[in-house]
């Protein structure tokens, strides 16, 4: 009895993400999810960017996670009048505080618009970062295709003056990992973006279960990751948000201090979170086992072969350093003799007779 003739190949085709909604078309989009806490100038400066955007958002729902009430309340009612036009303003109060975490998710509870973005009250936007994000999601082609969006940004150092001013130190530029789409692969990785470059669709976040309040730290990225499962992220490649950061003031030691716990508290909260990814897809896939196995076997062999090459590497430059300071002596040494042998033996300089007589043996005219 003759074999079964094989199946025809199937070409590979990346797979589409899900349809979204298609965005309306005139009217403001974005629900701004601002978290807060006793930093009033900071708060001011942020509402100060949004009210300056090209694009005004549907709505700004700032979070005051458990902070000064009155002080809060005091900054929204002159941002909200102090721009070209009135900024629609909501403000939650919460108490006990909720976390970063919690306080995303207490904002995204409250929001009417179609997109959300999170943006923390000592964060910055370019003029046209929701105009941009705006016209991305609404692309005929393939708007319909995103999760959201994710622009270049600025990562700018600033030490906070005793009046509460910010005073820029140094800035970089940086990038989501992608080139026209992020890379999902990386941002599992740990290689994730700012929040504040980020808009995102009302109804993926939703999709993907919206912030965790479970997650004291890493909250974002890990949403993030849910998100970029669901559908894609295109990048803007323009630096249009400012990520501000505060080295100068440890993480808990003050208000104005960054929202950064220790590594040790990532390194931690990523394990986990790896853990539950794997936990997640065996208990889908079990047949998954074997795969992860091996794939976790090799990568643990390169990772020891390339600890193993970069010992080497430092070996031989080491010693061909070595060699070289060696090499460098010796001829120096053999110079130095080389002079002494032409200086015994170079005839004493004999004085000019005249100036005159000098000038002439030079060709230069005299007087």
């Amino acid at each position: 009895m003759a074999s079964p003739a094989p199946p025809d190949p199937v070409p590979f085709r990346p797979a589409a993400p899900p349809a979204f909604a298609r965005l309306p078309e005139a009217e403001p989009l974005v629900s701004v999810l601002m978290r807060t806490r006793d930093r009033p100038s900071l708060l001011a400066r942020a509402l100060a960017s949004v009210a300056a955007q090209t694009a005004p958002p549907r709505e700004v729902i700032v979070v005051n996670d458990s902070g000064d009430a009155a002080a809060v309340e005091a900054v929204v009612a002159a941002a909200a009048d102090a721009g070209p036009r009135t900024l629609p303003v909501r403000v939650l109060h919460l108490s006990p505080s909720r976390g970063r975490a919690g306080a995303a998710e207490a904002a995204r509870a409250a929001a009417s618009g179609p997109l959300l973005a999170l943006f923390d009250d000592d964060d910055t936007w370019e003029p046209e970062f929701l105009a941009a994000a705006e016209a991305r999601l609404r692309a005929p082609e393939d708007g319909t295709r995103l999760a959201g969006t994710v622009s270049h940004w600025r990562v700018v150092w600033e030490r906070i003056a005793p009046d509460g001013t910010a005073i820029r130190l140094e800035e970089s530029l940086a990038r989501p990992a992608g080139s026209r789409r992020v890379a999902l692969d990386e941002v599992m990785r740990g290689r994730n973006f700012a929040p504040c470059a980020t808009v995102l669709r009302a109804e993926a976040v939703a999709r993907a279960g919206g912030w965790d309040p479970d997650h004291v730290v890493g909250g974002d990225w890990a949403l993030h990751m849910r998100v970029l499962a669901l559908g894609d992220l295109a990048i803007i490649p323009r630096p249009l948000a400012n990520w501000h950061r505060r080295r100068e003031i440890a993480p808990g030691s003050s208000p104005l201090a960054n929202a950064t716990s220790e590594p040790a508290a990532y390194q931690a909260f990523e394990g986990e979170l790896h853990t539950g990814l794997l936990r997640a897809a065996l208990a889908e896939a079990p047949w998954l086992a074997g795969p992860l196995l091996l794939a976790t076997r090799t990568a643990a062999l390169v990772a020891t072969r390339d600890m193993e090459l970069r010992r080497e590497l430092q070996a031989v430059r080491a010693a061909l350093g070595d060699g070289l300071a060696d090499r460098l002596a010796a001829i120096e040494a053999r110079l130095a003799a080389l002079e002494k042998v032409v200086a015994a033996a170079s005839p004493a300089p004999r004085a000019p007779a005249a100036s005159g007589a000098l000038a002439g043996d030079l060709g230069v005219d005299g007087g």
